[in-house]
């Protein structure tokens, strides 16, 4: 028996003074209560109520917020009577001892609402179900009274799950604000969610290391305590995951920071190099202090390039279990002296190499990650029956789509805690789960549209039975946005089934992993002369769409809470319509022209042509414009050009075409000239290659600039002169996507006669390396004539595996392909006016397939996959 902290607000009996005849006295509430009984009969909480307190004083920070949030919410006053009065005068249900720390009763009779809990945090619990109860109620007002008519009711609730939460990826694009933050906090802590962990990568401001997160919207100490200290109002516990091994490549970008890697250009740090670990302490000390929960997460997931560079000979020694295990306990070591009670690793390290099941320290826990939408996830118990803590880490699926994919990773969310609930029942290991949000491929997706995972996950880790997906939507729409009529909440229930519903329709074939979709609506639309669609979809969509649109409008109107969140479900929609419209847009504007040559389209085509371009340039204008409104108002401002960048290469693609129309011509490729070249090896071990071109320059040089694009990474010289280095590797990070093509100003290197391009080049992942350069230079010729060249890699490219091989040892490169064949779709930049090509999400994907696969289903699956897409 506890000695419960209580609050009770005088209301009135309903029944003696209105009718209940068109009176809808439904309950919605998310999470779903435990126990609820719901009676028939309606009370009414009064505007201006009296209120009762026991065991805590009106001045407390938890009432003020509580007072604050009725007042603002619902124009509620609450005159507070004096502290500590008896006020469990009814036999209200108690919880029993394992149910007291988070768990709360909520009484509503015809005299009083009462809340009673054991905690502060079962009393904000209790608050936040009342909350939507009042939400959901309807005004009354009579000659004695107003207020807001509620269900007579008695729930007796409790967590099923201790760590119920969030872990959000803010490293790779979009990075919160410290106000969308709390916001964001705010609302998950409305819906009982008790964790917010963020994903760092580069996204700490560390004082001995000022170069990284620079420019990129790096937390300070103070903004994290700040946020820390907000959190904890809420009864959110605040907590970093850093990655300590892979996943560290924003990082290894920087040139001073990139010898810490397996090789140059690497995802991985070397575990052989002793540097990496003052490094790491460094971050490791100066986080945990902003941080109040002494909980700290070391990632160490997807370490793909470990072994293959300077780690390579130590793992060869003493296996790659024993190197593990050795650096994850330094890990451990580090932040246990850094002040953190609880460590945290992410499981795939240890189903990959059982070893470290047996001899790492038992208190660490094991955040185990699976976003396939399946019934067994049987790894769980694996690492549970070998004595590990867990907390299992679904996915929401909102990377690389134009809104989340919440109709698949609603299962997988729903199931993956449902499998950990069952074997709650043998054990006391499993802890919770934190839903990760991920920006792979520099965060498009507006982050905001991610708080509806973030409810159904925490609806699912509250509650003991299972969620049911269709009901949860409908009830979504009653608790987060206010919708109280049937028409209202079936309208909503289709707008988000639908709209989520569409990302099956961007791809022919389709992938849970990744997404074509930004791939697809930044083509260039006119990349061929096909009148193929990107997607043969697209007129679903646009029928979709239309749909949406129609029923969304409606509704919009109709909103009471929460109307924040409607603009980035309308972004979503109209970026989805303009997906789908470009494809329409393509095969419009190519039907008209297919009959003629350029030089011959006809003046009522060409007035027609240009109309069309035009419209479409302001729909990209007008998305662009709105795109970059709605992330200021959720997101730091870095990072943000490089997906206007994107918008704007787009809206060049259009202009570019029109003025193709103005004269009268049909079709110019806008794809790089200059083809992929490489040795004639078929697989690339890392070794170095050295690969050259001679050219002459007769006349003046104006200007001169070279692209060059290295896989994996490689060293540009001009005529003896070091110009710089270049890494070209897929990524999942913001900043080696940007640097993966590199321009360099090699004006002052050049000189009348002959000159000598020379790029040293290696490649480290058992896959074909690839090299492809452009270039243009200005020459004024001796009439003052200015003729503009292009230098571009081809079959005339020699190559040697010496430095200072003699002429004969020099051989004819092999042409591996071009644009977009290998390498994604990449266009031709006017490197005088200051463009470089830019690179699709996909960029290096194609010449890393057989790493990949390699990775995911071993060496004979990779070799086949090898043979039939080399």
């Amino acid at each position: 028996m506890y000695n419960p902290i209580q609050i009770k607000f005088k209301c009135y009996q309903c029944e003696k003074i209105i009718s209940l005849q068109n009176r809808d006295l439904s309950v919605h509430i998310l999470p779903y209560p435990n126990q609820i009984s719901i009676f028939n009969l309606p009370i009414c909480l009064p505007f201006k109520v009296k209120g009762f307190l026991k065991n805590i004083s009106s001045s407390h920070s938890l009432i003020q917020q509580i007072q604050s949030e009725l007042l603002e919410d619902f124009q509620i006053e609450i005159e507070w009577e004096n502290n500590n009065q008896l006020i469990n005068e009814k036999a209200l249900t108690l919880l029993n001892s394992n149910q007291e720390e988070e768990g709360y009763v909520l009484n509503i009779d015809k005299d009083d609402i009462i809340i009673q809990a054991a905690s502060l945090n079962g009393l904000f619990y209790g608050f936040q179900s009342l909350r939507q109860i009042i939400l959901g109620g309807s005004e009354f007002k009579s000659e004695t009274i107003e207020g807001i008519i509620l269900p007579q009711l008695n729930i007796v609730d409790w967590p099923c799950m201790r760590i119920r939460g969030i872990a959000d990826d803010i490293s790779r694009g979009q990075v919160p604000t410290i106000e969308s933050a709390k916001h964001f906090i705010r609302d998950i802590s409305r819906f009982k969610s008790n964790y917010y962990a963020l994903y760092m990568e580069d996204m700490f401001k560390c004082s001995k290391h000022p170069k990284i997160g620079k420019n990129r919207g790096a937390f300070t100490p103070e903004e994290l305590i700040e946020l820390d200290r907000y959190a904890k109002s809420r009864f959110v516990t605040l907590m970093p995951i850093f990655e300590t091994l892979g996943h560290f490549d924003n990082i290894l970008t920087i040139p001073e920071y990139q010898n810490l890697g397996e090789f140059p250009g690497s995802q991985c740090l070397s575990i052989a190099n002793g540097n990496i670990y003052p490094l790491l302490r460094d971050f490791i000390c100066e986080l945990s202090p902003c941080f109040s929960s002494k909980v700290f997460h070391i990632g160490g997931d997807e370490f793909f390039d470990l072994g293959h560079g300077n780690s390579k000979d130590l793992i060869k020694a003493v296996g790659m279990d024993r190197a593990l295990l050795d650096h994850f306990r330094k890990i451990y070591n580090i932040a246990k002296e850094s002040g953190n009670e609880k460590i945290i690793l992410y499981h795939d390290v240890v189903v990959k190499f059982p070893l470290l099941l047996k001899q790492l320290p038992k208190d660490l826990i094991f955040m185990y990650w699976d976003y396939s939408p399946k019934k067994n996830y049987t790894n769980v118990k694996k690492i549970v029956e070998s004595g590990f803590p867990v907390i299992v880490s679904p996915s929401m699926l909102c990377w690389s789509r134009h809104f989340p994919n919440y109709n698949v990773s609603a299962v997988n969310i729903v199931n993956l805690i449902e499998y950990a609930k069952g074997l709650m029942k043998d054990s006391d290991l499993i802890l919770g789960q934190l839903n990760s949000t991920w920006g792979d491929f520099s965060n498009h997706n507006l982050r905001e549209n991610n708080i509806y995972g973030a409810i159904l996950s925490g609806t699912a880790s509250w509650t003991i039975s299972k969620v049911d997906y269709n009901s949860f939507i409908k009830d979504l729409g009653y608790c987060f946005f206010g919708l109280k009529e049937l028409r209202d909440i079936n309208d909503f229930h289709y707008i988000f089934f639908s709209l989520t519903d569409i990302n099956k329709f961007y791809r022919n074939i389709p992938s849970i992993a990744f997404q074509n979709f930004y791939n697809f609506l930044y083509r260039h639309p006119f990349y061929d002369e096909s009148l193929k669609p990107n997607c043969k979809n697209y007129k679903k969509i646009l029928s979709i769409t239309e749909e949406i649109t129609n029923k969304f409008i409606d509704l919009k109107g109709k909103i009471s809470i929460n109307p924040e969140y409607l603009p980035y479900i309308e972004y979503s929609l109209k970026i989805a319509q303009l997906f789908a419209e470009k494809d329409e847009f393509k095969l419009k504007i190519n039907s008209k022209l297919k009959d003629y040559e350029s030089g011959a389209i006809p003046s009522n085509i060409k007035e027609e042509v240009s109309k069309n371009l035009k419209e479409f340039k302001n729909k990209i204008q007008d998305l662009s414009i709105e795109y970059e409104r709605l992330w200021k108002l959720c997101a730091k401002e870095p990072n943000l050009q490089y997906p206007l960048t994107k918008f704007k290469n787009l809206y060049k693609f259009v202009e570019e075409k029109e003025t193709q129309i103005e004269n009268k011509i049909t079709f110019i490729s806008p794809l790089l000239p200059s083809a992929y070249i490489w040795t004639n090896e078929r697989i690339s071990h890392p070794k170095l290659r050295y690969f050259r071109k001679e050219f002459n320059i007769e006349g003046k040089i104006l200007e001169a600039k070279i692209q060059v694009i290295i896989d994996n990474f490689g060293y540009v010289s001009v005529n003896g002169e070091y110009v710089g280095s270049v890494s070209s590797r897929f990524s999942l990070s913001i900043l080696p996507l940007k640097n993966s093509i590199r321009v360099f100003d090699i004006k002052p290197y050049l000189q009348k006669g002959n000159n000598i391009i020379e790029i040293e080049a290696n490649h480290y992942l058992e896959s074909r390396g690839s090299l492809n350069v452009f270039m243009e230079y200005l020459e004024e010729k001796s009439d003052k004539s200015i003729q503009n060249h292009e230098i571009i890699s081809d079959s005339t490219w020699l190559y040697a595996f010496k430095k200072n091989a003699v002429d004969k040892n020099w051989k004819k490169v092999k042409v591996l392909g071009y644009s977009p064949k290998v390498n994604s779709y990449i266009y031709k930049p006017s490197l005088i006016d200051g463009e470089k090509s830019y690179t699709e999400d996909s960029f290096g994907l194609k010449s890393n397939l057989y790493f990949i696969s390699h990775l995911l289903f071993g060496k004979f699956i990779a070799r086949i996959i090898r043979f039939f897409t080399r």
